[in-house]
């Protein structure tokens, strides 16, 4: 309430983080005007006192309000930034709960679905994938070492929204000249055993041998584990489409972790989704939101700052 506020011992500086405008808003990344969010806290400091009414102008011949007189942020403020994350020790890195052990997730399958969507409600129902991005990350590396990426033709909702297009970037003549998703599945599988992955379990780890991690044969199989942004992607969407047909979710995509809950429990700071985790980490946005392959190029980027910093993935979820 603004009663609260008034009796906060500084008044906050209010931002309007969003990244489609930089006068109203913060521009995403702190270089906008930020005009709301200085007008609501400066209307809070006038109400509590702390500050003189601002005098407001209109340009000649113009009928918009000129806010130069507008007050800027200044000691009584909250600076806008976002938090600083610590690095843990590598101590307390290794002491984290279930990390004493190794779980050999030898890649990560860092994985991305865009799906149809519009702006009304209710949703698509089954929302249905029309993006199916993945990319091989190593565990020891951090480098990514292969893509994989098919565009997939909806067969429920076979017309994308104008909404759906907008968002992600992705046209109708792409998705009408896509695969199926089970194609997509089947070549995914391929893929797999093309690179010789199998997906991870606690059972698979206990089998690695010290004796196999001794010879270090590269002929053996390597183990992987999805990532996702969220859990929407392996808990919601791609399950409930393959339910809506009848079938069965592959034994893959049953286990993942999900990235966001990775971050929160290695920097302690909880982050509000990917765009959040690239700021927190000094990192700049690389192509488009919400498009599949990008967005997993960015996820990427993330789990390999991660591991640089001494992470050690382990599932977070599992259907």
């Amino acid at each position: 309430s603004v009663q609260a506020l008034l009796s906060l011992p500084s008044i906050p500086l209010f931002v309007e983080h969003t990244k489609n405008d930089s006068t109203w808003g913060d521009g995403c990344d702190g270089s906008g005007s930020n005009f709301l969010g200085k007008a609501i806290t400066q209307v809070l400091l006038e109400l509590s006192g702390n500050a003189k009414p601002a005098l407001y102008s209109k340009k000649k011949n113009s009928n918009n309000t000129n806010l130069d007189n507008l007050r800027r942020p200044n000691n009584e403020l909250v600076d806008y930034s976002y938090p600083q994350i610590t690095l843990p020790s590598s101590s307390s890195s290794n002491a984290q709960k279930g990390l004493s052990t190794p779980h050999n997730i030898d890649y990560l399958c860092i994985l991305d679905f865009e799906a149809t969507c519009n702006d009304a409600k209710p949703a698509p129902k089954p929302q249905e994938i029309i993006e199916f991005p993945t990319l091989l990350l190593n565990t020891q590396t951090g480098n990514v070492e292969q893509e994989f990426h098919f565009y997939i033709r909806p067969d429920v909702h076979p017309t994308l929204s104008e909404f759906c297009t907008d968002l992600t970037g992705i046209t109708q003549d792409v998705v009408n000249s896509g695969v199926t998703l089970k194609e997509a599945l089947y070549e995914q599988q391929r893929w797999f055993s093309k690179s010789n992955l199998v997906p991870y379990t606690p059972q698979l780890s206990k089998l690695k041998t010290a004796k196999e991690k001794m010879k270090n044969d590269t002929n053996s199989s390597k183990s992987f584990l999805f990532v996702t942004c969220g859990d929407w992607d392996l808990k919601s969407c791609l399950p409930r489409q393959l339910s809506y047909h009848n079938q069965h979710v592959p034994h893959a995509y049953k286990r993942w972790i999900n990235v966001k809950h990775a971050f929160r429990d290695f920097y302690k700071i909880k982050p509000m989704g990917m765009t959040h985790m690239l700021r927190l980490l000094d990192m700049e946005l690389i192509g488009r939101h919400h498009s599949g392959i990008d967005d997993c190029r960015n996820i990427g980027r993330i789990c390999s700052r991660m591991i640089k910093d001494g992470w050690r993935p382990k599932q977070t979820n599992d259907i």
